[in-house]
């Protein structure tokens, strides 16, 4: 089978903003990798020029590391068929497809196929399924979360300069939803409202979940208060590629903020 070549990521492949309890990268006693040269530990925010500190790092030099579920205090591999976008791949979580290698982290895409069964809630029966590819995606989904700050990446993407069908990216995500797993977006994904006018927004208690028009909540969260999960793609990248019918088309690159306010956003 062929493999494109492995995305080599020095800090997070795919990054969500999400809860940091007890514990730390790789097992270590400090959220800031030992690692980390003392250069790197600060930085100047352009916007005021005020010196940052460090608080959280990962270099991934440790070799051997693995991402299955349980097995890092800090990131995860998905484990599961990737159903957005029209996705061909399956996320698979050991370390064939994710791991630390040579210093850093290494996700692989591979041209292997992975068949599952699943139930089938209209059929009322277990059912089976395909995906051609077999790929890797971390998340630290409910393990590490910031408000605001500057996050620095360094990554190595996959494949040749007219690799196509390869779509490699790291971003961020609300804690309130997690990537891939599209029931827990649904609604929630990608609010950011915060406000209850009415009778402009008596669409709200159907469209987003936790409203600012929701007097009770529930789960201890603040009544009246809007929440969401909205994204911030640090990158997206698909490499220029050849076509059929339209010829070569150029690579292109993106970054974006996504955030809802109102119902067909």
């Amino acid at each position: 089978m062929a493999a494109l070549q492995p995305l080599h990521v020095a800090a997070l492949a795919l990054v969500l903003v999400v809860c940091f309890p007890d514990g730390v990268a790789g097992g270590k006693k400090s959220m800031v990798d030992v690692d980390t040269a003392a250069e790197f530990r600060t930085t100047v925010r352009r916007q005021d020029g005020n010196v940052l500190t460090l608080s959280m790092s990962d270099e991934f030099t440790e070799d051997g590391r693995t991402f299955s579920k349980g097995e890092d205090s800090v990131f995860e591999a998905a484990n599961k068929p990737d159903d957005t976008n029209q996705a061909i791949q399956y996320y698979n979580a050991s370390s064939k497809y994710v791991r630390t290698e040579d210093g850093a982290l290494v996700i692989e895409t591979r041209a292997e196929p992975t068949m599952w069964e699943q139930w089938d809630a209209d059929t009322y029966q277990v059912t089976q399924h395909m995906k051609p590819y077999t790929s890797g995606m971390v998340q630290s989904w409910n393990k590490f979360c910031f408000t605001g700050g500057v996050l620095e990446l360094s990554v190595q993407l996959p494949g040749t300069w007219d690799s196509a069908g390869v779509w490699p990216a790291a971003w961020l995500m609300g804690n309130l939803a997690r990537a891939g797993y599209q029931t827990s977006t649904m609604h929630m994904w990608p609010w950011s409202y915060d406000q209850c006018r009415m009778p402009q927004d008596t669409y709200l208690p159907d469209k987003q979940e936790i409203n600012a028009c929701d007097a009770d909540p529930g789960f201890g969260m603040r009544p009246g208060h809007g929440r969401g999960a909205p994204e911030i793609d640090i990158f997206e990248v698909m490499p220029g590629h050849d076509m059929p019918g339209q010829g070569f088309l150029d690579g292109i690159a993106s970054t974006s903020l996504q955030g809802g306010r109102h119902a067909h956003a």
